[in-house]
């Protein structure tokens, strides 16, 4: 792209994939993938808002990560197969199976907290608090929009 055509949405796929690079790293020194970890973070989460009985699918997870179900299907095998998840037949529907958290999965929790601290402070270093604020009200508006149903 020519100097005089700047478009943000180019900054922002560059800040992403930098972000998911850092993050898989950091992660990987754990023996996980960063997506592993959005899906044990999104299947607590699941629970302590719909109580311990709700049961998380696979379904939810393609939703939530808006990926194919052949890509889920590979990820939920991996974290298996690391130990964060158990995939285990459902009740409320025996074509399904639900996903639980595994004491090992559980513990991993601070852990990603704690890379994802790291990332954030590299992101905005140099910048003070104000700047911050911004900076989150900003990308926040861009959120916004691009989920309005009326643009």
């Amino acid at each position: 792209m020519g100097e005089s055509n700047f478009y943000c949405s180019d900054l922002y796929k560059r800040i992403a994939n930098q972000q998911k690079v850092l993050l898989n790293k950091e992660m990987d020194k754990h023996g996980v993938t960063y997506v592993q970890s959005l899906v044990v973070l999104y299947v607590l989460e699941q629970e302590k808002q719909f109580g311990p009985e709700h049961e998380v699918t696979q379904k939810d997870v393609e939703h939530y990560l808006n990926l194919r179900s052949s890509t889920v299907t590979h990820i939920l095998a991996r974290a298996e197969e690391n130990g964060l998840i158990t995939r285990e037949k459902s009740l409320k529907d025996s074509r399904a199976k639900h996903l639980s958290v595994t004491p090992k999965g559980q513990n991993l929790i601070p852990v990603f907290f704690s890379v994802l601290d790291s990332i954030e402070n590299k992101m905005t270093a140099g910048m003070n608090e104000e700047e911050r604020q911004l900076l989150k009200r900003l990308l926040s508006q861009v959120a916004d929009n691009l989920t309005d149903e009326k643009g």
